[in-house]
């Protein structure tokens, strides 16, 4: 959970950061204001930077996703959440101090809407790339230890009763028509107690060793189950 919430006040301090940058490039202030306000920015983006960095947690065993794949969307998001960021500052000084910033004299409906949904975009986008980096699973000969961004799960080869591949599907259709269509394919391990999935790897290569360490260490009892989803997956 730690890592989720690294990501998140990262996601706030830059967005937040950047935000001012292009606000107070907008604005004519004095030079001491605009000072501060660079100065405030700075401290911003640089703090966001390195509680970033910490989100970017060790993982055991097999990475779900390239790391790579975390960082591009890390810009992506944050890119995104500045103008939210930016949209929040611009409502508030237009409403403490009637100051007239152009966008949002020209759209203020539209900046208020995007404002609003600054900080729950920040959490939602921030567990959703926690998940990517974070999962990973480590297989060996006692069972698999999966890691979340929550904590860890920890499965004993006595205690698992299948593998499986389970189909995670939308809803898409028209006005008069309706399909589901397949989001991704999770691979999942049911035991005595529960049913624990993995999302599906991103690379075709993460998935091929995964099942090649489940085949070398899981009992024999596993290896149909084993076969068939190396042929599915």
């Amino acid at each position: 959970m730690h890592t989720y919430i690294y990501r998140f006040i990262a996601y706030m301090m830059i967005s937040l950061g950047l935000g001012i940058i292009v606000l107070f490039g907008e604005i004519k202030l004095n030079y001491t204001i605009s000072i501060v306000a660079y100065t405030l920015s700075s401290f911003l983006i640089l703090y966001g930077y390195f509680f970033l960095k910490k989100s970017y947690s060790k993982r055991k065993g097999i990475g779900l996703n390239p790391r790579w794949l975390a960082k591009m969307g890390d810009i992506i998001f944050i890119i995104s959440l500045s103008f939210a960021a930016y949209s929040a500052l611009a409502w508030g000084i237009d409403t403490i101090f009637h100051t007239k910033i152009y966008l949002y004299d020209t759209e203020p409906m539209v900046l208020q809407v995007v404002a609003m949904f600054w900080l729950p975009s920040a959490a939602i986008t921030a567990f959703f790339i926690s998940n990517i980096d974070t999962q990973s699973i480590e297989i060996d000969r006692n069972g698999i230890i999966i890691q979340y961004p929550e904590g860890v799960k920890e499965i004993k080869w006595e205690n698992l009763n299948r593998i499986c591949l389970k189909d995670t599907k939308t809803i898409i259709g028209g006005e008069d028509w309706a399909t589901s269509r397949r989001m991704q394919t999770k691979l999942s391990f049911i035991t005595n107690d529960n049913m624990i999935n993995i999302f599906e790897p991103s690379l075709k290569k993460t998935k091929k060793q995964i099942i090649q360490l489940l085949y070398n260490y899981a009992p024999d009892r596993l290896h149909d189950d084993i076969t068939l989803i190396g042929k599915d997956w």
